[in-house]
């Protein structure tokens, strides 16, 4: 406030659901744009063979939700970013258009989408341009599997939402990289945006060519990735060593006429302030009941024993074996969150095959959520 003061938090997303790592961003009214990664209730729980109410980690996909806070406290919704994904509208249409998305006025929450499973949109990041434009980049997997020996593929997509709704989300060329990938958004010229990424060149058919002017860097890339999908991957066996190569360093500066007119800003749908619902009766007393387990000791001659719950078997973005449970940390907070374990030991089959990154990420991740007495 204007005594420098921090104001009481308030809510965005509170509810059961999965709703994690958000992105912000100030437009030009001085209102607070937030973006994040969704998925439904009951998040990693009782998703295996013999209980099905809970939601798996990654396999059944994920939306991403967009919320606006405005200077008076009000919050609003744009239009469903989920229509400019892949797929979403009809061939040819390079936005929106008129279309409006289900939106419920001022009743509390906005609706959520159904998670996408062929792209999962993942790892949001926003930035607005000095016309009004939003652009949301985001991770998201190319096709419904994409896996080569050194892991699982995923690339980078942005759209720009103007007056006439979210634009298609356009892929990026030569962003093939692992899922926890989270490149930087800067605003360019007047109404452009410079993505700066990382891709390592997994799944890349054709080894990078300096003298390729489509090569990131050059401002014709949005158009390219307009026009074009993703190659499917090479795939080296799923045995073979592939070499080990850096990751390269690239920006893309993506010009903002080819995603729809800013002419009259597109209005915003009044929703109600957020409340942060109460833990389920069943979660109660799941915890209550792992805790029982917790606290149970039996004398075995002249050793105490006692009960370490954990599991082996995720396969997550380091895997080629689908990475069908997602980043690498949401491994941890499935085992320590979602399901109270004591242990978790990654099931990613080769730790990308002799690519020390993959190994080496994996080991000081151990290190990172090893608690001794609670977490191992």
């Amino acid at each position: 406030g204007s005594d420098g003061a921090l104001s009481p938090p308030q809510a965005v997303a509170a509810s059961l659901a999965f709703e994690v790592r958000p992105s912000l961003t100030y437009d030009q009214e001085q209102r607070l744009w937030i973006a994040y990664e969704y998925s439904g209730d009951r998040w990693g729980k009782d998703f295996g063979a013999l209980k099905k109410e809970g939601i798996p980690l990654y396999q059944t996909g994920r939306s991403l939700q967009v919320k606006v806070r405005d200077s008076k406290g009000e919050w609003f919704v744009p239009d469903d970013v989920m229509d400019a994904m892949p797929g979403a509208r009809p061939a040819g249409s390079a936005t929106a258009g008129k279309k409006k998305a289900n939106k419920k006025k001022a009743t509390g929450r906005q609706p959520n989408r159904q998670p996408i499973t062929a792209i999962a949109p993942s790892y949001p990041r926003l930035s607005s341009d000095e016309h009004g434009g939003i652009w949301l980049a985001f991770r998201g997997k190319p096709g419904s599997n994409w896996r080569v020996g050194v892991g699982s593929v995923w690339c980078e997509y942005v759209t720009r939402l103007s007056n006439d709704g979210w634009s298609n989300a356009v892929w990026m060329p030569h962003s093939n990289n692992i899922l926890d990938n989270r490149p930087s958004l800067a605003k360019y010229e007047n109404d452009g945006v410079m993505v700066v990424f990382s891709g390592d060149g997994r799944g890349e058919i054709n080894p990078f060519d300096l003298e390729d002017v489509h090569l990131p860097g050059s401002s014709d890339d949005a158009d390219i990735g307009a026009d074009t999908q993703p190659a499917q991957p090479q795939r080296a066996g799923r045995n073979r060593r592939q070499e080990d190569p850096n990751n390269n360093v690239m920006f893309s500066m993506i010009r903002g006429e080819a995603f729809g007119d800013l002419a009259g800003l597109q209005s915003l749908e009044p929703i109600s302030a957020e409340v942060p619902a109460r833990a389920a009766d069943s979660i109660t007393s799941e915890r209550a009941d792992i805790q029982r387990m917790r606290d149970y000791r039996v004398q075995l001659g002249e050793e105490t024993l006692r009960i370490w719950r954990g599991e082996f078997h995720r396969h997550t973005e380091l895997s080629p074996d689908g990475g069908g449970d997602g980043g690498l940390l949401d491994m941890w907070r499935y085992a320590i969150d979602a399901a109270g374990m004591d242990w978790i030991g990654d099931g990613d089959h080769d730790y990308g095959n002799g690519r020390e990154y993959s190994w080496w990420t994996t080991q000081k991740a151990v290190t990172l959520f090893t608690l001794p007495n609670h977490f191992v």
